[in-house]
């Protein structure tokens, strides 16, 4: 279970985030939704930071799940295919 603070870091981060500074929170070891603080190149447009920002604010947990999930996906094939190419470069 999150302490009593955890709502007003994830809020804090958010807001940060939002406002196009992707900020780690450190004590929950938590990234940003587009998990831009760890990898820079995963880029969100602004509109699309604002519409996960209201979903929080308004609690409709299906969109940021599915904004999540996006992300995830995109994250995931990136540092795939990145891993494949390092095997294929070292193989050469």
């Amino acid at each position: 279970m999150k302490g009593k603070t955890y709502n007003i870091r994830v809020k804090a981060q958010l807001k940060n985030w939002v406002n196009g500074k992707s900020i780690h929170n450190s004590v929950d070891n938590e990234c940003c939704p587009d998990f831009n603080c760890c990898m820079p190149n995963n880029i969100t447009t602004d509109e699309d930071r604002l519409h996960f920002f209201n979903w929080y604010l308004s609690d409709d947990k299906a969109r940021m799940h599915n904004f999540l999930l996006d992300q995830l996906r995109a994250v995931t094939n990136r540092s795939m295919i990145m891993r494949y190419q390092g095997l294929k470069e070292e193989n050469n």
